[in-house]
């Protein structure tokens, strides 16, 4: 558990360097500069895409999440304030399932002697299935208009 306590006061130091340094400014810019380009709906599409892809560099999908809950506030959140969430959310899961430095796959791959690169491996087609069906909820919710 203490290696949990250091990752979220690490990122609790991270978000707050960012907001006295005020890049949290500058990301939220270019995150609504970037929402406004492709539109909301496509956005909300690609949105669980990027907390896997921030897991992959080395980020705990929650501190991620939190990163990115503080770079979209923005008018996507009153458009669809429940399909951000589900996206949001839906987009943590596969994180948790294929990223090889997260704390599940490390117990994981301790337990049954492989890497975690190998567990990750082994998750793709769940995940890939997964980040269909959620692409698919998200594309074509009523609620995301």
């Amino acid at each position: 558990m203490e290696n949990q306590f250091f990752i979220f006061l690490s990122a609790g130091f991270f978000i707050t360097a960012l907001r006295l340094s005020h890049a949290d400014v500058f990301v939220t810019h270019w995150m609504n500069v970037f929402i406004q380009f492709i539109g909301p709906r496509i956005f909300l599409v690609l949105l669980p895409l990027i907390p896997l892809a921030l897991a992959f560099i080395g980020l705990h999908p929650a501190v991620g999440l939190a990163l990115l809950s503080e770079a979209i506030r923005s008018n996507l959140l009153s458009h669809s304030p429940v399909m951000v969430t589900i996206a949001m959310l839906g987009g943590a899961v596969p994180a948790f399932l294929m990223g090889p430095y997260n704390a599940t796959l490390g117990m994981m791959s301790s337990i049954m002697g492989e890497k975690p690169w190998r567990l990750s491996n082994w998750n793709i087609p769940f995940t890939c299935a997964y980040l269909a069906l959620l692409t698919l909820l998200l594309g074509f919710s009523p609620l995301s208009h």
